[in-house]
Formats: structure tokens, sequence, C-alpha cells
């Protein structure tokens, strides 16, 4: 608009001062130096907020920011003066409101023509809009700078617009050397090729990555991960194109060498003579790896146990499982390696004893994530160490006992581990400790094992006068049943026959007083004790009373309460504490310093003393909310203010809590003021497109901890929408003890101007469980001053994992190295260099400062014996690409003998010829020890069998010679004379005669039992005619006494074997008929005697219920051991075996020495 101008004026510009007045787009003045303002258009008037009029009273002085007036002045005066025709400034004004207005100022003057200055012409342009820009792509150049990132952004002529400096620095040029410059100056027109087609995808608003490697000199034989992403200044325009490169070489090289790891450790365990395993912690040991060994050990693949088809756990002998559990979950508290020996049932259902020995794998917080060990078969050894362990366990139980009973612990945990120990060595269903109660005419189930949920506690035996409880009691003498089912059942104790219990033995247990109680054991197996089992339960009850009577049982029970009171004048924040009927009951110093009111004010007043008039309502939902209390945010998503003692306002964030004290409860309002916090949301801008450039998740916090700036990569860590995380505090999103334990004291330290970096693995409610590189730096606005702080992460997880893996990796190849004492080794056929890891000098008992494997002393370790052997299958390996497994003798430095087992296989070139061996060398001193002390043990024990038999024999033979000639030619004798004196006996002795042919009668009966008598010590036709006939003979009487039919099928003419050795198959034989009698149940026997080459073989079928399988290997079918034993005592051997159509086959295979015939 256009204000009346002089006269002179308007007759020289009318045209120019419509057009700039009217028409311009920039502010405008002329002024006089007389007569003040002369003219001033609208732009400039809404540039300032001012009226017209209000500006005629104002001077240019007034309008300018107070730091550029005296800039202004100088100029100005110039002008006038005449020095300079004009100026153009930048400054700034400010406006009615307040506001700092960014300007560029032309300033002119028009002379007259005596040249005295007359009118000052002022255009004033507004920059505020392109200042603030300015400042917000500073503020985002300074963030992408600090990536370790290459971001460049490209513009739609492949221009570049900016490069952070790490981008810079890689290219080793400046700044001017590339902005302005095209793809093509920078890297050439062949390279630019290449990648143009990826930018022109970027610039129709696709967003996408891919992998490169290196192709320039500064990136050459570097991987590279490249993000292109469309950079977007305002929706719908797509203005270039953000890159940002990140070199992932490292990554690259770590995950190349994982896998030869890998491959180094499945050569390995697949040449273990156990099993390698990798379980969860978990009842059923499920298995996340396992060796191929395993088929041999278990019956089962390994795949069987990782798909879940098969669980470890449920192989486990169930006698063992509890014990196998607590064993490891101890090793685990005490963090130390666990060694284990228990039974296994394989697939085909046989019983195997094992050896397995592992640990606890923890990750770098300490928490376990995995166990790993090693499994091998000890069958063989443990079979004969069970019955000398059985009387051990039973000393250690006791022992143990007592050492628990000497410590005077709690009598209830000596009495759980004295019932756990019972069942395991007796192997027993069930072991309780019954206490009698004064005033009850029951004993009570005190504590046990094995029984049913609920029993300890309520399940009773009882004790009235005349029962076998009472008995029990009062005579001390213990009750042993050996099946309670077909026994009578004592009143009272039928829940034990319900149970299935078969077999029991009960005891006193005695204290000072009299009877304590009872110590019952229980088993589902008919006649499970004997009187071994008894001594050994009487010296755990004899010693259990002796502990009791030294201890006193005493029940303390202790209360505490725990008083909660809240310091409120060290916070930070106001707290009022309001009670139930809306009235202050507290408030803390910093509610007096926000609010301008005194306690005194306060107190006892209605918290609405600090409401707005105009929120009314306030009082009913201050009622509705101590209706239902509970922490929450007051007035979530709008405007929160609190009243001044002045009556002014301030906006405030305000937290209620219910909080019980003493006097009753009471609500705990928190009020933080957010003035400066409001203040700078007005300020701050969100820059999506460059913080959304990079993959690293970015987050602004004002000072309060308030989210106000997110990225879409934070988002995406989070998985929230931008509306549940802007304007909450980071404890809210994150969560309270993530925020407290590990968050809290980073952002103090921002706040005071620090800088903080940390690299690790991180978790908590809000983001997933990654290892990120954290940088938290302070936020400032222009003064200098403050205001917030920037979070920066960066996911590093994938690298992590793969540099933990070949660690893990790295690690395990060592434990199996230490676990299975074996070392690995290799050797370079072209090169003739071996290499020996620290465990493999120490499997050959050499220092490695003192020997080198390559050097030709390794053939000088070998025991001579074994040099021959060992290097031809070397050779063989070198030459023709063969596995070998070869077992020999090292002499050490320090000159004991160790035996040694290695295992290996060549690697091939691609033309299968050997280029390198592999292979694992195992120390097996202590087995091969062993299996020779046992072998030499049997050795003795045969001899020692073979006398005790030839000895037996011989007195069998002796006896049954005595028998038959001297007492039978006695009673012959005895019979001739008789019936002499019958004959010469005269008629009226009748009766004399009778009674002497009644004794001969007795003498003929008497002189057939010797017969038999004598056969069946030593049958005379074992010794006269053969085995044949001898076996023959023992079949008849076999058959007229079971009623048993048998077929023999004996074509040889002619056994040829020795006196002892015919003597040890004929009672193999008699053996075998015993057991059939006796558990077969059968009515047929198929009895065959044939030659087999060198060897006599007799077979002995019946047509029975078969052996059970479990009883052929059992040490306590003593029977079957004997049979065994005198075949090996010739060399001969017995095997017994279940027919598949029913029935036992007992097959026994004698050497003859010159065949048989």
């Amino acid at each position: 608009m256009i204000i009346a101008l002089p006269e002179p004026i308007r007759d020289r510009s009318d045209d120019l001062f419509t057009l700039l007045f009217k028409k311009g787009i920039v502010g405008m003045t002329l002024h006089s130096l007389e007569h003040g303002w002369l003219a001033i258009n609208d732009i400039f008037c809404d540039m300032l907020g001012y009226t017209r009029e209000e500006l005629e009273r104002l001077s240019f002085g007034d309008l300018s920011h107070p730091d550029d007036r005296e800039a202004g002045k100088i100029q100005y005066q110039r002008v006038i003066d005449g020095e300079i025709e004009g100026y153009t400034l930048e400054k700034r004004y400010l406006r009615k409101d307040g506001e700092t207005v960014h300007a560029i100022l032309h300033l002119s003057c028009i002379r007259a023509p005596d040249n005295r200055p007359e009118f000052i012409v002022s255009i004033v342009q507004d920059i505020t809009r392109l200042k603030t820009i300015e400042t917000q792509l500073r503020r985002a150049q300074e963030i992408i700078d600090t990536s370790e990132d290459l971001i460049v952004f490209i513009d739609g002529d492949y221009r570049y617009l900016a490069a952070n400096r790490s981008y810079l620095r890689t290219l080793q040029k400046s700044e001017s050397e590339v902005i302005g410059r095209t793809i093509a100056e920078i890297y050439g027109e062949k390279l630019f090729a290449d990648a143009k087609d990826d930018f022109d995808r970027c610039l129709r608003g696709e967003s996408f990555t891919t992998y490169i490697y290196g192709k320039t000199q500064q990136l050459a034989h570097r991987y590279l991960h490249v993000s292109y992403s469309p950079f977007q200044p305002e929706p719908g325009r797509i203005a270039g194109v953000v890159v940002t490169v990140r070199d992932i070489t490292e990554f690259k090289k770590t995950e190349d060498a994982l896998h030869e790891h890998q491959r180094r450790l499945a050569t390995l365990l697949d040449n273990l003579p156990g099993l390698v395993y990798r379980c969860h912690n978990d009842a059923d040991w499920t298995m996340e790896f396992m060796s191929q060994n395993s088929v041999g050990i278990t019956g089962w693949a390994p795949e069987d146990f990782i798909a879940g088809r098969v669980k470890y756990g449920d192989m486990i002998h169930p006698k063992d499982r509890q014990k196998v559990w607590d064993e490891v979950q101890g090793a685990l508290e005490r963090r130390s390696p666990y060694q284990l020996e228990y039974r296994i049932v394989r697939a085909d259902g046989a019983l195997r004893w094992v050896w397995e020995q592992g640990c606890g794998v923890y990750d770098q917080d300490g928490e376990l994530t995995a166990l790993e060990g090693y499994i091998t078969d000890i069958s063989i050894r443990k079979t004969s160490e069970l019955a000398q362990i059985y009387r051990a366990h039973q000393l250690a139980v006791l022992g143990e006992l007592g050492r628990l009973s000497l410590e005077n612990g709690p009598l209830d945990e000596l009495l759980q581990v004295a019932a756990n120990a019972l069942a395991e060595v007796l192997e027993a269903d069930a072991t309780g400790f019954f206490e009698r109660r004064p005033g009850y005419e029951s004993l009570v189930l005190r504590s046990g094992s094995g029984w049913p949920r609920g029993l300890p506690g309520v399940a009773a035996l009882p004790d009235t006068p005349g029962s076998p409880v009472r008995r029990v009691l009062d005579d001390g003498v213990p009750v042993q049943s050996g099946d309670l089912a077909r026994e009578e059942t004592p009143a009272g104790q039928e829940w034990l026959v319900d149970l299935g219990m078969a077999s029991a033995i009960t005891l006193r247990i005695r204290d000072r007083a009299g009877p304590w109680g009872l110590l019952g054991i229980y088993s589902r197996r008919a006649g499970a004790f004997g009187e071994v089992e008894l001594a050994f339960i009487r010296s755990v009850a004899n010693l259990l009373g002796e502990t009791i009577t030294r201890q006193s049982i005493a029940a303390d029970l202790r209360q505490s309460e725990v008083k909660y009171r809240s310091l409120m004048e060290s916070s930070s924040d106001g707290i009022v504490l309001v009670d139930r009927r809306g009235r202050i009951d507290a408030i803390n110093r910093k509610v007096e310093i926000m609010t301008g009111f005194s306690r005194p004010q306060l107190i006892g007043q209605a918290v609405e003393v600090l409401v707005p008039v105009r929120y009314t309502e306030h009082k009913e939902l201050r009622e509705n909310y101590q209706a239902a209390p509970g922490a929450r945010l007051m007035g979530r998503g709008t405007d929160i203010f609190v009243r001044r003692a002045d009556g002014s306002e301030f906006p405030a964030e305000i937290t209620l809590s219910p909080l019980q004290i003493e006097h009753g409860p009471v609500v705990s309002v928190t009020i933080r003021d957010i003035t400066a916090r409001k203040r700078w949301e007005r300020d701050i801008r969100r820059y999506r497109n460059i913080m959304n450039a990079t993959d690293d998740a970015i987050a602004f916090l004002d000072r309060d901890g308030i989210f106000r700036v997110v990225n879409d990569a934070y988002l995406r860590d989070l998985s929230k929408t931008r509306a549940e995380v802007i304007g909450h505090h980071f404890a809210e999103v994150r969560g309270r003890e993530h925020y407290e334990s590990a968050v809290r004291q980073y952002f103090e330290r921002c706040l005071r101007g620090e800088s903080v970096r940390m690299q690790g693995w991180f978790e908590s409610d809000g983001l997933p469980r990654r290892f990120r590189d954290v940088l938290y730096n302070p936020y400032l606005d222009e003064s200098g001053a403050i205001v917030g702080l920037v979070i920066s992460l960066r996911d590093l997880s994938a690298r992590k994992k793969i540099e933990d893996a070949l660690q893990q990796t790295t690690q395990q190849l060592r434990q199996a190295q230490r676990i299975a004492r074996l070392g690995l080794w290799e050797a370079d056929l072209i090169t003739g260099c071996i290499v020996w890891p620290d465990e493999t000098y120490a499997v050959h008992g050499v220092n490695r400062d003192r020997f080198d494997p390559s050097g030709g002393l390794t053939r000088d370790l070998i025991h001579p014996d074994d040099r021959e052997a060992f290097a031809a299958a070397l050779h063989d390996a070198a030459t023709r690409g063969a596995d070998f497994n070869l077992i020999y003798r090292i002499v050490p430095p320090d000159g004991r003998i160790r035996f040694l087992q290695s295992r290996g296989e060549a690697i091939l070139d691609e033309r299968g010829k050997p280029v390198r061996l592999f292979g694992i060398s195992m120390d097996i001193t202590r087995r091969m020890l062993e299996e020779q002390d046992m072998q030499s043990s049997r050795e003795r024990l045969r001899n020692l069998l073979t006398r005790l038999q030839v000895v037996r024999e011989e007195e069998r033979t002796t006896i049954a010679r005595e028998i038959h000639d001297e007492l039978g030619q006695t009673l012959t004798a005895m019979k001739i004379d008789l019936s002499l004196v019958v004959d010469q006996i005269p008629g009226p002795l009748a009766n004399v005669k009778r009674q002497l042919q009644a004794m001969i009668q007795d003498i003929d009966a008497t002189i057939v039992y010797v017969r038999k008598l004598s056969s069946s010590l030593r049958p005379p036709l074992l010794d006269d005619i053969g085995l044949d006939a001898a076996i023959e003979w023992q079949l008849q009487g076999f058959s007229r006494r079971t009623g048993c039919q048998f077929n023999l099928d004996a074509p040889l003419e002619e056994i040829r074997l020795d006196h002892d050795a015919k003597t040890a198959m004929f009672r193999i034989f008699q053996e075998a008929l015993n057991n059939i009698a006796r558990h077969a149940n059968a009515d047929r026997i198929d009895i065959a005697l044939s030659a087999d080459g060198a060897d006599l073989m007799l077979t002995v079928r019946d047509n029975g219920i078969g052996i059970d399988d479990a009883l052929i290997a059992s040490p306590r079918s003593i029977g079957l051991i004997g049979m065994q034993e005198r075949a090996a005592i010739h060399g001969g051997e017995v095997t017994i075996a279940r027919e598949s159509a029913g029935g036992t086959r007992v097959t026994v295979r004698m050497p003859c020495g010159e065949g048989a015939a």
C-alpha cells in the first residue's frame, strides 16, 4: 500500500512506486531525513508484525536486533556523508511478538541536485526460512560426518552434492575436488557404466542394498555392503540418491576362517572312539549336536536325537536319571567340569555302562547356554567292578551319613539323604521313615523316596496294641516280607500292596526316650532283600537312632516388617502427597520453587489450588482416579499446566502413583516443569531423509529423557510405531529396569557434556539382543547450551556371531582334545612340514621348545618293534591316499613307554593325488595297561579254577571208587553170608527165616543205591565207553525223573578229548540239564554231538519259555558263568541264546587237539 507522497516525488516516480510497493515481493520503505517515514509497503508490515501507524512511531534502530544496531549505524552514516551511495547488509530484526527475523537489507540514498541527501530507500528481503534450512543442513552434516560409513549425496545428473569425511578420506580427496563433479569424472566412464543402473533404480524411488568386491585403487580387495536410498527433500520429489558404503572385509575373512575350523572339527569328531555332544540343560538333555559315533554307543543316529525323535534322557536307566541330573547340576553350580558313570538302554534293548565328561558353556554375561562333553562305552570294565562297588557303596553311604550326623545338620535333610541312599544302594522302589507321635495310634510317613505325590505326611502305619508295628517297636525284632501280595497283609498296610510293593523290611529306630519310629524299605520285586541287605539297613537304622538321640528339633518363626519411606527432598521434580479427601498432605522444596507457594500455604489445602481455574472438571476426575488408583501419566496426549502463586502458569508433566504411608493411603503427584522442553520442541526439525539414509538407529532425546526425533532404523529395532515412541520417556519405551541399571548413568554424563561410546551385547524389553556399537553425544543449541542428547546404535551382531562361533569352535576343538587325551597333527607331503598343536606335544610327552616334529625325530620316538608297521601305514596314506588306523608304542624322553592310537586321512588335490595328511593321536596307555592287568588276572583265576576242578573230579572219582569197591563188596558179602544162613535154618524157625530174607532184600536195595550214588559222582561210562555214552545215560535218567522227551544225534565214531576236557564237557551238559529242569518248563530236548574241523561241538536245544536276555550277561547268573569258565579253561567256549521260535539254545565248542572222527 502507498501512503501520500510529497508533490515533487509523485511527479517524478509515480510508475516506479506503484510497481515496487504494490507488486513487489520484498519489504520496502521510503524515508526522509526531514519528514521521517514517507512510505511503507504491506510486505514490510507483515514481515515485522506491526501496523503502519505503529511503525511510524519507531525508528530503524528500534526495529533492529540489539547485536546488529551498531554495524547498521556505521554503514548508514557513511551513506549520509556521501562516502558510499548505498550498501547491502545481512541483519536481524525483532518482530512485534519478540521473534527474530533474518533479512538482507539493500539501502540506497536519493540525493538533491546540490548533492544533499534527500530520501533513503530500503529494500528488505526475509531470509529466515533459508537460515533455518542452512542450520539444519549444517547439523545434519555434523551427524553424518561422525559415521564410519562412506555416505554421499548424488543428484539426478549424477553429480556429487555432499560427501562425509569418511568418504573423502577413503578417496584421498578434498571436498572441493569432489563436490560438483560427476561420478564418471571421479571413477571413470567404465565404473560409472557398471553402477548407472543402480543409480537409475534409486532415482525411480526404489531403496535397496547390494554387495560388491572393491575395484578402485582405494577399495581394492575389500568386500563392501552398499545401500541406495532416494533423497526426497519434500514429498513426491526425488532430488537425488543417498549412497551408504560399509566395509565388511573383516566380517568376510572371519566367516571363511569359521568354515575351515568347522571342517577340521568334523574330521576330529568322526574319528573319536566315543561320541561328542552339545545339548540343553533340560530333563531330556535335548541335543543340538552329536557326533557320528552315537550309532555305535546308543544304536541311534545323531539325526534321531537332534530331530527329537529320540530323547537321550529316556535312554538313561531309570535308576540313574536323577543321579545324573543332580551331579550335572551340582557341577554347574560350582562352575566345574563333571564326570559321570551310568547305565543306558541301547536301541536294541541292551544295557550298557558309559563314562561321560563334560562342562557348562557360558556366554560373556556368565549365563549358561549349553552343555558339551564326551561319552564312551565302559561296559566291560564296569561289569568286573560291580561286585566290589556294591559293598564299597554301602560303606561309603554309611561314612557319608556318619559325616552328616556329626555335622548336626537338620534332621529332615539327613533323613532324606539316608532315604535316597538306601533306595539307590538297595535298588528299592520306596524307602520311608515313619515317625511315632505322642497321642496318635499311627506312625506317619515323615520322609522317604519313591512315594507318589501327597503320601509323605499322610501315609501311616497303625500303632495299636498287638499290631505288627507295635511288636517291632516294642521288641526291636525286624520284620521281613518276601511277597506281600501272597502273605497276609496286616490291617492298615493295604496301601503298600495297592502301590505294588512285594518285598519289605521294617526295622525300629530308637532314640534315648524309646522307639522314635520305623525305617521301611520296599521293592516291587519279590524276594528283593536278603541277609546282606538286612545287615546294611540295620547299620543305617542304628546310625540314625544315635543321631536323633543327639539332636533336638526346634522351629523358630520369625516375622519382620519392612517399612517404606520416600525421600522426597532429594528429587529434582516437585512431589505432592494428596490424601483421600483431595487435600495436600506434604510437598518437597522443589514445589515451593516451581509454584512460589510456601509449605504453610499449601499443606491442608485442596489440591485444586495448584490447578488453573479453567480446569473445572478436575475435582470429578480426581475422585474417579481415587476410586481406582494406579501408576500412570496424567493427561496423556494433552497439554497440562500448573498454577503459580502469582496466578501465572507453566507447562508440566504430571505422574500419579498410589502410595501407602504410616497414616494411610495417599497419591504421590510428581510435577516436572517442561517449559524449556516446549521451547526446544518448537525449534527442532526432523530430518528423516538424512537420518534414514543410514542403517544406524538414531534417536534425539531432550534433557528429561523424552524421545523427540527417531529414524526408521530405530523404530524397526523397537518394533514400534512413531506414535508409540515420540513424546514418551526412555524408561517407558525401553523398560524402567534397563534405564535405571544401564542407561541412566550415560544420560547424566551426556548432560554434563561428555560423549560416551561402548560396544557389547545389549538386551532389554525395548530392543532385541544385539551386539552393538552405542554412541551417546550431547546435543547443543545455538548458544552452546546442552538441550538433550543423540543416541546412535550400530548393529554389529552378524560380525560378532561369526567371531564368537570361530572362538567357540576353537575352544571345542581344544576341549575335545583335552577330554579324549588326543592331539591333532597335519603333514604337508610337498614341503615335508609337520604341524603339532600344544595338545599333541603333551600326548607324545615331549617339550615343544625342544622337539621339532618335522626334523625326523618323530620316528625316533616310536618303539623299535613298531617302526616298520608305522612307516608302512604312513606310506600307504601318502602314496595311495588310504585312511589309516594304527596302535603303536612310543618311548618319550622320560623313558616310560606309552601306547598311542593314530587315525587319519589323506587330503587329495584336484587330480586325486595326496598333498596333505590330517589325523589324530590318542594316548591309550591307561586302557592298554588295564586290559593287560585284567587279562593277567583272568589267567590267574582260570588256572586256580582249573586246579579246583581237577581236585574236585579226583575226589569224586576216589569217593565213587571207594563206595563201589569197598562198600559194594561188603554189602555183597553180607548178602551171601545171610543167604547161607537162611538155607541152614530149620523149619521151626520160620519167623527168623522171614526176617533174614527181608534183610537180604534191604541189602539188595542198598546195593542198587550205592551203585546209583557212585555213578552220579563219576559215571563209569564216561571213563569206560566215552562221552557220547555218558551223555545218553544222563539223558535217560533225566527223562525218567522229569518226563521230558529227548532226541540225541551223536554220529561220531570216536571223540578225541583228553580226560579233563571230556569231564568239563560232561559237567557243562549236566548243568544245562539242571537249568532246563529248574527254569525252562520244557517237554522236549534235542541234543547234537558233532565235529567242526578240529573242534567238538555239543548243542542242547529245549522248547521251553526261553531265557531272559538280561540273565545271560548278569553277574548273578553263577551257573552260566561256571559253564563258560569250565569251557574257557580248556580253550573252549559256551554260547547261550534265546531261540526266535521259543526255547533256549546252548552250544559248547571244545578243541580236540588231534581232531574228532
